[in-house]
This record gives structure tokens, sequence and C-alpha cells, in this order.
């Protein structure tokens, strides 16, 4: 009789405890992770694209006979939204190769553009819009030093931030 007693609680426990456990759950929402403060490129080329006005990344493919970018054309805001200071432009080789120059052009919409040498890739800051919505247009230079295929020359937009 007291082994009865001691049974049922223990095996009522147990039911419980393994109904519990079998329940099935909701799948819990992902939480948004912080975007890293560098994005460095993946050996081989490009990094995923990202068409986002505070963090533009244009990939320069230089695997054919003319290069091209993608976007053609670059928009970006003139700061970041969460901490106001200005966008990093960055360009990446689709190759991988460390030889991507950049130029401009038009002195209005970028600071100075600095190539890496060993990942292939470049990148600018935005300047201030000094009370404008967005810029004029500026049009830069991209190469591949010591490549066979001619300049292009597309396009940075800097906006508002926010606007």
């Amino acid at each position: 009789m007291i082994v009865t007693r001691i049974r049922l609680p223990l095996v009522l426990s147990l039911l419980v405890f393994s109904a519990a456990c079998a329940h099935t759950t909701q799948p819990v929402a992902e939480v948004a992770r912080p975007r890293p403060a560098a994005i460095v490129g993946q050996e081989g080329g490009c990094p995923p694209f990202a068409n986002r006005l505070e963090a533009p990344i244009v990939c320069i493919d230089d695997t054919g006979e003319k290069l091209s970018a993608f976007p053609d054309t670059i928009y970006a805001w003139d700061v970041h939204p969460q901490d106001k200071a200005p966008v990093n432009i960055l360009w990446f080789t689709k190759s991988g190769g460390g030889s991507l120059r950049i130029e401009m052009n038009d002195k209005n919409c970028v600071g100075e553009v600095w190539c890496n040498p060993r990942t292939g890739h470049c990148r600018a800051k935005t300047l201030p819009l000094e009370g404008k919505t967005q810029s004029e247009p500026c049009k830069y230079d991209v190469w591949i030093e010591g490549g066979k295929q001619p300049r292009m020359d597309p396009y940075v937009v800097i906006r508002e931030c926010c606007a």
C-alpha cells in the first residue's frame, strides 16, 4: 500500500512532464542581429549584394571583355541613420583580384577613395550635402590596373538621410 501511494504521484508527475515535453512549441521569432561594423569581402569575389542607402556595395564584374558595375548608379545617404556618421561605399571585384582602381571625377559626393591592393576592394565615405536634399550625379572612373578592359564611368548620387 505504501508503494502504491509513492508510485501514483511519481507516475502522474512523469506523465505530466512527458506531455509537457512532447507538446509542440511555436517557433520563436528570430532576433535581429546588429550589422557588423566592417564588411569584409569573401574569398574570390563580391560579398552578397546590398542595395541599402546606409551601406551600399558595388560589384565590379572584371571577368569579361568589358567591366560592368552592379548597380551602375550608386545611391547612398549622406549620413548613417543610427549614428549620423558618413556612409561607407564599398566596391569589390567579382574575380577577387586586388587591382581595382576607382577615381572620382566629381569631388562633391565622396571623399578620398582608398583601395586595398590585397583584397580587391575600394571604399569611400560620403560627404555632407550642405543644405541640399540630393547631390548631382557624380561620375567616377573604374578600371583594373594592368587589365585589358576599357575604363567605365558609372555614377554616385548622395541623398539626404532619411528624407
